[in-house]
This record gives C-alpha cells, sequence and structure tokens, in this order.
C-alpha cells in the first residue's frame, strides 16, 4: 500500500499543528484523522437549529463548538463539555469549521448578537 502526500498550505499545517498540540497527538495522527473522516459527522435539516450544520444524531450546531474553540477551548475540552461526541465528530466540527469559516463566523457572531439583546431585554 502506497501512502499519498497531504501538500498543506502553511497557514493549514499551523492550525494541524495547534490541534495536535491541543490533542496531544502528533501532527501525521491528526492528519490521518482528518483524512480518513467521512464527511457523514455533519448535517443540515431544515427543521433542525434552524437548517444549520450539526453533528449527525444530534442537535448540537457545528458553531457551538468552534465558538468553544475560538474561545479557546481544546478538543479536549469539548468532549468534556459533550461527553456524547466522540474525538472524531469534535474534529470532524472543527474541520467543517475551517472550511466554512467566513459562514461560521457569521453565525457565531449573529448568535451573540441575539444572546445579547436577550440577556439586555432581561436586565
Amino acid at each position: 500500500m502506497s501512502e499519498q502526500a497531504i501538500v498543506l498550505s502553511p497557514q493549514t499545517f499551523q492550525r494541524v499543528a495547534q490541534l495536535a498540540q491541543a490533542t496531544r497527538r502528533t501532527i501525521d495522527q491528526v492528519i490521518n484523522d482528518l483524512a480518513d473522516q467521512p464527511a457523514t459527522y455533519v448535517e443540515s435539516r431544515p427543521g433542525m437549529q434552524g437548517g444549520e450544520p450539526c453533528m449527525r444524531g444530534t442537535r448540537i450546531p457545528v458553531w457551538v463548538l468552534a465558538a468553544m474553540h475560538k474561545q479557546g477551548d481544546t478538543a479536549e475540552d469539548i468532549l468534556d463539555a459533550y461527553p456524547n461526541l466522540n474525538a472524531a465528530q469534535v474534529h470532524a466540527a472543527l474541520s467543517y469549521y475551517y472550511e466554512h469559516r467566513a459562514e461560521m463566523d457569521a453565525v457565531i457572531l449573529a448568535q451573540n448578537v441575539q444572546h445579547n439583546q436577550i440577556r439586555n431585554s432581561l436586565a
């Protein structure tokens, strides 16, 4: 079986290296896991969480996990917060976030604005 070389941009390599460090794994392990992940970990369905991408079989939106990651939470922190997810699902969510970063950042921003409006109306 021959191995296929995976070429990463410097920015992607840096993110993979950060993910490897955060999960106490080697860069090769992270790349192999990301390459082996089926696309079925993330799904969007009308009527579920407003059609936002969620972890398959759950109602956990990808943007929630991405927001945690952006705030500095590691994959292990996310797994602690969502023990019903496995590491492959968390990595798939983060991969989805990086592949759709502008869209996900817009959703996170909109959710933060909505949360602040609700909080201010209750004050």
